[in-house]
């Protein structure tokens, strides 16, 4: 047993990606131009990275992703695995299945991507019939809200791992890729919600978003920036963040310390803006974006804010005693 505090680590080693979906921010500057190390530089720093992280918390889960690893060298993405192994084995990567098996990986423990939008979709719903422990994640774009419900949920009909539905992080550069408020993905996912508790005996998977909720109506989810740390391709720690016009991007920074104090900044803008509501530190806000970090839509447009407070609501009336 450990008094450290728990913290989950999502390492990504490279972003590079040659897909190009039209909805990714990782097409654009800088994650798109980031150098590519072809040493074994970065294996070796994430080992310095992970003592550091070990000798203050408990590295509870590990996410392993990118970019594109089936395409990073497999070398160096053995040596990082066996590297977070010593902390941790709580652990899942996006990578092909069979890649994943050679990797020390059960089909249990990989996540695949499913989005009309992607080249390999078609490719992605055949493959998800010879791998169905696998996990999959789509995000929620305007694309994907245009299809029924039903449809999605057929794509997915052979899985029986989890499955989770992902806020789009709308990225200004992506235009002319239409915008998702946070309202049109509140009532997308209250409607997806009622429709798969109609009709769940037909599927086998677990719908991760109905254990998220649960965990926010029942006091057990927070939406804190020192909840889950990163490693980026250059080997610094790094979190999500935000600029001025409402883009994301990973914020670096060279030691555990300056992360930290990124935190605690972090802490005390969600209080001063956020203090007073009746959500605080319930809401379903995976990202805070302070006033001056909300995208351009808003200030056209208007919106809620990404604490998806009806859909927090819809939660507390219909999930509340649901046994999943």
């Amino acid at each position: 047993m450990t008094d450290k505090p728990k913290i989950s680590l999502s390492i990504m080693p490279t972003y590079n990606c040659g897909n190009r979906c039209e909805y990714c921010y990782l097409k654009h500057p800088p994650f798109g131009h980031v150098h590519y190390d072809a040493t074994n530089a970065l294996p070796r720093k994430i080992y310095k990275r992970l003592k550091e992280l070990n000798e203050k918390y408990e590295i509870d889960t590990v996410e392993v992703y990118g970019g594109d690893l089936n395409a990073y060298n497999l070398d160096y993405l053995k040596r990082i695995i066996e590297a977070y192994r010593c902390y941790c084995k709580n652990d899942r990567i996006m990578i092909h299945p069979t890649t994943a098996s050679t990797l020390g990986f059960e089909e249990k423990q990989v996540n695949m991507s499913i989005n009309p939008e992607r080249m390999d979709f078609l490719q992605n719903v055949m493959e998800l019939k010879k791998f169905p422990k696998v996990g999959v994640i789509t995000v929620v774009t305007n694309k994907l809200m245009m299809n029924p419900i039903r449809d999605i949920l057929e794509w997915v009909k052979p899985l029986r791992g989890n499955f989770t539905l992902m806020p789009y992080n709308n990225c200004s550069p992506n235009a002319p890729v239409p915008y998702v408020s946070n309202y049109e993905y509140c009532a997308f996912m209250i409607r997806f919600l009622e429709y798969y508790l109609e009709h769940k005996d037909e599927y086998k998977f677990k719908f991760t978003n109905i254990l998220m909720l649960k965990d926010c109506i029942e006091g057990r989810y927070s939406p804190a920036m020192r909840n889950n740390i990163f490693i980026e391709p250059s080997g610094h720690f790094a979190c999500v963040d935000f600029d001025i016009n409402g883009n994301e991007y990973f914020r670096t920074f060279k030691n555990l310390e300056k992360w930290e104090n990124r935190c605690k900044q972090e802490d005390f803008e969600r209080a001063a803006h956020c203090g007073a509501c009746e959500y605080f530190n319930t809401c379903m806000a995976e990202h805070f974006k302070a006033p001056n970090q909300l995208p351009w839509y808003v200030y056209t447009h208007g919106d809620i804010c990404n604490g998806y407070k009806p859909l927090v609501d819809w939660a507390k009336e219909n999930l509340s005693g649901l046994s999943y």
